[in-house]
């Protein structure tokens, strides 16, 4: 009878690791996913600040139309953690004002940059209202 006893152990033994070992397998998986998830996203959002970031400097250029080259810090409209920066430059061309925009973020270890051109709009004039 012990013969037989002992061998219901081992085999329960060897169930009980194998079982336990698929566990483990599946939590590594969830954990490595969970993981992957959190990066992707945590790129996806610094892309969406950085292009937020991006359009209010453009919008910036657009009202103040600058004659020399600025270095704009933008960490007041970032996370906390993270710090901004954007290079706006503004070249003459027969075709009008070109701004050209150089913007950077750091947040942890992510780390991107954007660079935009477009054409300054005319300063627009104001006339007195007429009567």
């Amino acid at each position: 009878m012990k013969a037989r006893s002992s061998g219901r152990r081992g085999f329960t033994l060897v169930a009980v690791m194998v079982l336990m070992t698929l566990v483990g397998g599946v939590i590594t998986v969830m954990a490595f996913n969970a993981a992957y998830f959190y990066r992707s996203q945590k790129v996806e959002r610094s892309r969406c600040v950085l292009r937020a970031v991006t359009e209010s400097a453009a919008a910036y250029a657009q009202m103040h139309h600058p004659s020399e080259p600025i270095e704009l810090n933008m960490n007041a409209l970032t996370p906390r953690d993270a710090e901004s920066s954007i290079k706006i430059e503004v070249s003459t061309t027969p075709a009008g004002s070109v701004c050209h925009l150089i913007s950077q973020l750091t947040w942890g270890s992510t780390h991107l940059e954007n660079e935009m051109d477009f054409i300054l709009n005319p300063r627009a004039t104001t006339l007195p209202a007429s009567k």
